[in-house]
């Protein structure tokens, strides 16, 4: 008696909110039929590791590397209960922004085998990216990684399905999270 729901998630989604996640283990791919099935589903769904990708695109930035890698790793999201995964894209940079990276301990550098631009990084580091939430954080400082906690905030209240960043509005932008 028991029917894939599967085919129904279009027709639903026309008038409900439609939450899917990524199956990592064999659990979350069960049937749900009772409460018992779902209490042993959600306990395992509240031990699982929750992660922020921060995708860094970059290209010849060693001024600016560093400092935004420290600022990025200063940040603590355990209050969200989340972690932080940092991917950096080397875009075949000329200078020593691939040495000053790998100086930073826990930072994933990915390097292109040929320039692909902006776009080509961001694809690669979206790619590359495990985690559950994923900003993409430019390495020339123009964005401060201290916002993350109030963008992810309203993204963990229900306050938005995405929340982006504007260097144009300013502190009227935060507070209108």
């Amino acid at each position: 008696g028991e029917r894939n729901l599967l085919p129904f998630i279009p027709w639903i989604a026309r008038t409900e909110d439609v939450v899917t996640f990524p199956c990592v283990d064999e659990i979350e791919s069960v049937g749900v039929n009772t409460p018992e099935e779902l209490a042993k589903v959600e306990a395992h769904l509240a031990k699982r590791r929750r992660v922020l990708s921060v995708v860094i695109p970059a290209y010849n930035e060693e001024r600016f590397i560093g400092t935004l890698l420290d600022q990025i790793q200063a940040v603590d999201l355990s209050a969200l209960g989340l972690e932080k995964e940092i991917i950096v894209v080397d875009d075949c940079s000329r200078d020593c922004t691939p040495e000053i990276v790998r100086s930073h301990a826990g930072v994933l550098l990915h390097r292109l085998p040929k320039n692909g631009g902006k776009g080509g990084a961001v694809r690669a580091g979206i790619a590359a990216a495990t985690g559950e939430f994923l900003i993409i954080q430019d390495a020339d400082l123009e964005y401060d990684p201290r916002d993350y906690v109030p963008m992810l905030q309203a993204l963990l209240d229900g306050r938005g399905d995405v929340v982006y960043g504007s260097r144009y509005l300013g502190q009227i932008g935060r507070a209108h999270v």
